[in-house]
């Protein structure tokens, strides 16, 4: 499967940005502190324009207006960050964050310690089970495939090179990657093991860390 070509919903983006703002909320305590929440939307590069990516941006755009649409999304503004390994397009919105709270009690996610569970990863649902919660996993994203191969062919606490990770994803040998665009796919897979992490803190309401990056690997803590 080539996920390049394979591009989400407004539904599913919906869904991802909501748990992405509601984790960054739990991180900061339930303590309302600022409205002002960032949603990735795109690498900025000379391959900006390839369909793929283009669809993939204009799918997170229409899910960030259905959203401002529903009163969650007060407003949003698109804005760049140059890094050395390239540029990143980010929204940044402004929400009502009494309607993320409200809206998360109406079904509150329960607390959860990782390590009393039994988690496992069901590849033909795309969902991640974790005790008697279970969340969903976009099959187009890096993510279904990293936990694909974690949970399938790893053990919990193996150590696995990133370069695997990238097979998994891509189906190529990371020795066909130029030079030049190493650390952006390492950073690509950091930021999706970042995701995952985002989805569990926020479907359990807890801080443990499922997967863990460190050194140009990554590992399965549970």
């Amino acid at each position: 499967m080539d996920i390049k070509k394979i591009v989400g919903t407004e539904t599913s983006y919906m869904t991802d940005i909501i748990a992405s703002f509601k984790s960054e909320f739990l991180k900061r305590g339930s303590v309302k502190a600022s409205p002002q929440y960032e949603y990735f939307l795109s690498e900025v590069s000379s391959s900006f324009m390839e369909t793929s990516l283009e669809d993939e941006y204009e799918e997170k755009i229409r899910a960030l207006r259905k959203l401002q649409r529903d009163g969650l999304v007060m407003s949003f503004e698109e804005r760049v960050y140059s890094r050395e390994n390239g540029d990143w397009l980010y929204a940044v919105c402004k929400i009502d964050e009494d309607k993320l709270v409200n809206d998360s009690n109406k079904s509150p996610a329960k607390k959860l310690n990782l390590a009393e569970h039994k988690i496992v990863f069901e590849p033909e649902t795309s969902k991640l089970i974790i005790g008697d919660v279970v969340i969903d996993i976009p099959e187009y994203k890096k993510e279904y495939s990293i936990l694909e191969h974690l949970f399938l062919h790893c053990k919990k606490g193996q150590v696995v090179d990133w370069e695997i990770l990238h097979e998994a994803i891509t189906g190529t040998s990371s020795e066909s990657i130029d030079k030049e665009k190493i650390e952006s796919e390492q950073r690509s897979i950091r930021d999706a093991i970042g995701r995952t992490n985002e989805r569990v803190a926020a479907a359990c309401a807890t801080q443990d860390r499922l997967l863990k990056w460190s050194e140009k690997t990554v590992k399965r803590n549970y």
